[in-house]
């Protein structure tokens, strides 16, 4: 790590000399200019390393995408239960469509949230019933296909 500071400081150098080079031919008081712009941003850059420390490049390639940080954290367990409550809300809706069973958009609907939950079996449960009731629609059709096509992976 203190050999990447050094020649980060090192471009630094070179590249404020470069760019002040026109300024410090023109008078002294330009080249104190330049000192100073120069100065000013390595106190800078020294300043916002010791304000953010380092960081490593893992930071930006999590591999193993552990949350590091506690907001990361509670976000994880805010999705743990988001998956929980969508888990609820289909169980409610199956239990609706017991209830009121004309109802295609909401079979389709139940057939689309089992699919990507997984839960092929009651989809086709809730394919048979949904033929039942309402009939064979073009939406319930492509619904089931999706699911025919998710279930061959």
């Amino acid at each position: 790590m203190i050999i990447f500071i050094t020649i980060a400081l090192l471009l630094t150098m070179l590249t404020l000399v470069w760019i002040l080079r026109p300024i410090w031919g023109i008078s002294k008081g330009a080249s104190k200019t330049a000192v100073g712009i120069a100065g000013v941003t390595l106190i800078g850059a020294f300043g916002l390393y010791a304000l953010l420390g380092p960081i490593a490049f893992s930071d930006f390639f999590n591999q193993d995408n552990k949350p590091e940080t506690p907001a990361a954290q509670q976000a994880v367990q805010d999705e743990i239960v988001g998956d929980a409550q969508i888990k609820q809300m289909v169980t409610t809706l199956a239990a609706k469509l017991e209830a009121n069973p004309n109802n295609p958009n909401g079979w389709v609907m139940l057939l689309r949230s089992y699919k990507v939950l997984g839960r092929y079996d009651e989809a086709d449960a809730a394919y048979t019933k949904a033929t039942k009731y309402i009939g064979e629609t073009p939406e319930l059709k492509s619904a089931y296909d999706e699911l025919k096509a998710a279930r061959s992976k």
